[in-house]
Formats: C-alpha cells, structure tokens, sequence
C-alpha cells in the first residue's frame, strides 16, 4: 500500500500573507492546503491475469480532475488513461488487462490539475 501525500499551497498561502494579500483569504489558507494535497490509498493486486488498482481518497474532496495514467513500467508505456475528480472517500478501482503469458509491470500515476506533481508512479503491480 502506498500513500501519495504532496503539499504546495502552504508554501502559497505564507507567500500571501508577507505580500499583504487580504486577510479574508490568508484565513482560507488551510483549506486551500488540505485542498491542494492529494492524499490516497492505492491498493494493488493481479486477478486473473488483470491488474488491479484501487485508489481511495483519505483527503478533501479535489478541487477538479486528476488525470489517473496506467503505465507498462518496461519503457514508460501509457496503456490507459481516465479523467476523474474524487470526494472524500471515494474509491476508484481500475482494471487493466496486463496481457500475454509473459508476466508485465504496470503502475499508476495520478496527475492532479491544479498543481504539479513530479513524474513517479504511485504505485506497482506485476502479472
């Protein structure tokens, strides 16, 4: 099990505050932080030569879409790809044919919109 947990508005929030930004939203500044982190659960397992990823959103509710990209890890190949925006608990299961008799490593990468996160797979599985 993996938890992926990235923070950037706290960093924003601070910066408002020194630059005399209104009060009004350097008080929302935790909200927006809590907003801004995705936190999740990704479980995986191989059933019946499928893999199987099970995202679960320990956090807020996202402020909009993430993009959830299933990659072969062998030469960073995109097999799948699904827009979605989770609320709180939420459960997401993503079932991938891995393919062939030979065994395959595939992994998830969750790409929020509203900031940027660097390039690692959140999780792996191999079938």
């Amino acid at each position: 099990m993996k938890i992926v947990r990235n923070l950037t508005w706290a960093a924003v929030a601070v910066f408002a505050i020194a630059a005399g930004i209104p009060e009004a939203l350097a008080q929302q500044a935790p909200q927006l932080a809590q907003a801004a982190t995705v936190n999740v659960d990704i479980t995986t397992v191989c059933e019946e030569g499928n893999a199987v990823f099970k995202v679960v959103n320990k956090g807020v509710e996202w402020p909009t879409v993430a993009k959830f990209s299933v990659y072969r890890v062998k030469g960073n190949t995109l097999v799948s790809q699904r827009r979605m925006r989770l609320a709180s608990n939420q459960v997401a299961s993503f079932r991938v044919k891995a393919g062939g008799p030979e065994q395959v490593e595939l992994g998830i990468f969750i790409e929020p919109e509203w900031y940027t996160r660097e390039f690692t797979l959140d999780a792996k599985v191999s079938c």
